[in-house]
């Protein structure tokens, strides 16, 4: 019964539609016949004879189809419409408002014929008009005036010791509740949002991201005979990818070299190395130590003068020779994407002749670093 009372209580605001509230028809004979006309839909699974049987049931009086002869006699025709998951009805009477009813969504199985038997019976007796009027004759509340609102007096400064509270008097114990209005709504302003100017972020004492060096500087090779009386330079270029590093800590870098010694007389070097950093003045000078290898390969497309007065060219290639080296540098890095640098390094080359075992090399060079980041 609860679910029919919770069906009632939804139909009482369904029949409030217009032509719901005539209640002009009388109340058929008790056992005068009601022609029940079963409209079905697809997915409607009950029969219209189940449809008949279960209202039969629910009036306590007789049903009949519109193949009876009981039909012709009958001043009210139901009509039943049925689809997969709801059900309507609608009663039609000769001079009388046809009142409607309609259910969704409907459940499946026994529950379904007895509900449409529940609401045909509701419809036949206009059980929902009876609860509109009875709706109507209530008798309508009124809430009492609103008393003026108390001036508050100023609250005295808090003191440390917070005095007990007085106990509630009879008077206001008894008094009733009076309901008060909520607030009036205003939306809330939304805050201001500072927002800060993009900065980069500040990196730690040597932080370097990955850079592109290109150098330029002098070679010299200790094969000829006083060396280091004469020097005998020759140029150097040098260009090199440095990857990220940090004070007191170890990167790497891998380059390419050339070495011009004569017109026509090159060495080229593909190295790498492992790097490590140290701050000497945070902000503006760093020192990096390195210790890598590489290959060395020569090349000579020289031209030389005969003692006859001819020349002749000599063109060839030597290599690949393993080498090692160790290196220095000092960088001034006070600009964020660009690093001046000034390097020495000294490697085991082979000898002039090329035929011999290494001898030391050394390079120096001035080259700057580009911030690739």
């Amino acid at each position: 019964m609860t679910f029919a009372a919770g069906v009632l209580l939804g139909l009482s605001m369904v029949a409030s539609a217009p032509g719901a509230d005539v209640r002009a028809r009388a109340a058929p004979a008790a056992r005068e016949p009601l022609l029940v006309v079963v409209e079905r839909s697809h997915g409607a699974t009950a029969s219209p004879e189940q449809v008949r049987r279960a209202i039969a049931e629910e009036l306590g009086r007789p049903v009949v189809g519109p193949a009876d002869d009981a039909a012709r006699t009958a001043s009210q025709m139901l009509v039943v419409t049925l689809s997969a998951d709801s059900v309507s009805m609608q009663l039609r009477a000769a001079g009388d408002a046809a009142p409607r009813r309609r259910i969704e969504p409907l459940v499946s199985g026994d529950s379904h014929l007895r509900v449409v038997g529940w609401l045909a019976g509701n419809l036949a007796r206009d059980q929902a008009g009876e609860l509109r009027e009875a709706r109507a004759a209530a008798p309508t509340f009124h809430a009492p005036p609103l008393p003026p609102m108390p001036v508050i007096p100023a609250a005295p400064p808090p003191s440390s010791v917070r005095p007990a509270p007085p106990p509630p008097s009879v008077a206001a114990a008894d008094a009733p509740i009076v309901p008060t209005q909520p607030p009036a709504f205003s939306p809330v302003a939304p805050a201001a949002v500072a927002t800060a100017p993009a900065t980069p972020p500040a990196r730690a004492p040597g932080e370097a991201p990955w850079r592109l060096e290109l150098a330029f500087g002098r070679a010299v090779g200790t094969s000829t005979y006083h060396w280091y009386a004469n020097l005998p330079t020759d140029s150097f270029e040098r260009i090199e990818v440095l990857a990220p590093v940090r004070s007191g800590h170890w990167s790497w870098a891998a380059g390419f070299d050339i070495v011009n010694s004569a017109p026509g007389d090159h060495l080229y070097t593909v190295s790498g190395a492992f790097v490590r950093r140290f701050d000497l003045v945070t902000g503006w000078l760093t020192a990096d130590a390195s210790l890598g290898g590489g290959m060395l390969f020569a090349r000579d497309d020289g031209i030389y003068p005969a003692i006859d007065g001819a020349v002749y060219t000599n063109s060839g290639t030597a290599g690949p020779y393993l080498v090692g080296h160790a290196a220095g540098s000092l960088a001034i890095v006070h600009l964020r994407v660009l690093e001046i640098a000034m390097t020495a390094r000294v490697s085991d080359v082979p000898a002039a002749s090329l035929d011999s075992w290494k001898e030391p090399f050394f390079t120096f060079c001035l080259g700057a670093r580009v911030a690739l980041q």
